[in-house]
């Protein structure tokens, strides 16, 4: 009998704003805000909707909505035509659809480098 791989998702629906810190949430689907620091997951999604102010370092990102912080994205980064990203942001891979916006501090990484994330609270970067 074969075992099921247990994949924990969290969604932050609309209308609804969550505080704190989101650890081992492989996927991550913000449609609603998020001020945190997110550790432990795979795969971020941004929704045209949804808010995400902190830090965070994950393997793949998909962003429509809008992130003010520190992302360190290891494998691939989607900027969509309504994504919105300031502040520092290192990547691996980076692909931005024509309208989609980019501004801070932007660095690509390099293969075989370990990441750190600076620390930085919701209150340090402006809205």
């Amino acid at each position: 009998m074969a075992q099921e791989e247990t994949v924990h998702r969290l969604t932050i629906p609309p209308a609804v704003t969550i505080s704190g810190e989101i650890r081992q949430a492989e996927e991550l689907t913000i449609e609603g805000r998020l001020e945190a620091d997110i550790h432990g997951t795979r795969t971020l999604e941004i929704a045209e909707s949804g808010s995400f102010v902190g830090n965070a370092e994950v393997e793949l990102a998909d962003i429509q909505g809008r992130v003010d912080g520190n992302l360190t994205i290891t494998k691939q980064l989607i900027i969509r035509s309504s994504g919105r990203v300031t502040g520092r942001v290192r990547y691996r891979d980076l692909y931005i659809e024509a309208g989609g916006r980019l501004a801070g501090q932007v660095d690509a990484l390099e293969s075989g480098v370990e990441t750190e994330t600076p620390a930085v609270s919701p209150g340090d970067v402006e809205r």
